[in-house]
């Protein structure tokens, strides 16, 4: 229970978590659009705060393809900045309008990173951390400039299947810069029991943001339910 392990993409659960609590302290709304926040992605001003959040922005999954791979493969601890994911999509097509499909994209809870940031005026990782400490998360860790000895220490590692690096070649050490909003996240089991605990029994959100939050939505048409 104490072991700490990268927790990928439940770190998507935390931004969004931090989008709605910005929503309850009215400083977002749902329908708030992409280029209220980020001019300098015009294509995608349209595209809403929801659509973000649901997956069914259209928007071009920069983890996609071989462009990450080959990155990774170059300079596996490099440290890059959330516009810089971005950017890798940004140049790709988009796959369809948004709010017409659903299409799980990474891209999107990077561009979700990058709103907190721009309404908070602070850096995800001033965000990430101030929050755990609010929440008394003492075992979790927003690190995309690497990891500290005692974390070096503590984690489990992780083992490359997918043909990236050397099969099994050891990939602990990768930049969690690579995923930042989106999966730089590192925790406890314990931790995340804590807080789900906390975040599902509305100790954290309002209950009106936790129903919103926790509304499913149907691949197929988009319905939530």
């Amino acid at each position: 229970p104490e072991t700490l392990f990268q927790m990928g993409s439940i770190t998507k659960t935390f931004t969004s978590t931090i989008i709605f609590k910005l929503i309850d302290e009215n400083k977002l709304n749902l329908n708030e659009k992409v280029g209220q926040f980020l001019p300098q992605y015009p294509k995608w001003k349209n595209i809403s705060i929801a659509n973000l959040l649901h997956h069914t922005s259209g928007i071009y999954n920069y983890t996609s393809g071989s462009y990450l791979d080959t990155l990774m493969k170059k300079s596996p601890g490099k440290y890059h900045v959330l516009s810089d994911l971005a950017d890798v999509a940004y140049k790709q097509k988009d796959n369809f309008k948004s709010g017409t499909k659903y299409n799980y994209s990474n891209t999107d809870y990077i561009l979700l990173g990058m709103i907190i940031e721009h309404v908070s005026h602070e850096s995800m990782d001033k965000v990430f951390n101030d929050y755990f400490k609010q929440y008394d998360l003492k075992n979790t860790f927003y690190s995309p400039h690497g990891l500290s000895s005692e974390m070096n220490h503590r984690i489990a590692h992780g083992y490359n299947r997918d043909g990236t690096f050397d099969f099994n070649s050891d990939v602990t050490y990768i930049s969690t810069s690579y995923w930042q909003s989106a999966g730089a996240i590192i925790s406890t089991p314990e931790d995340i029991v804590k807080w789900l605990d906390e975040l599902f029994n509305g100790k954290i959100l309002s209950q009106k943001s936790l129903k919103e939050m926790t509304k499913i939505i149907s691949e197929q048409n988009l319905k939530l339910i």
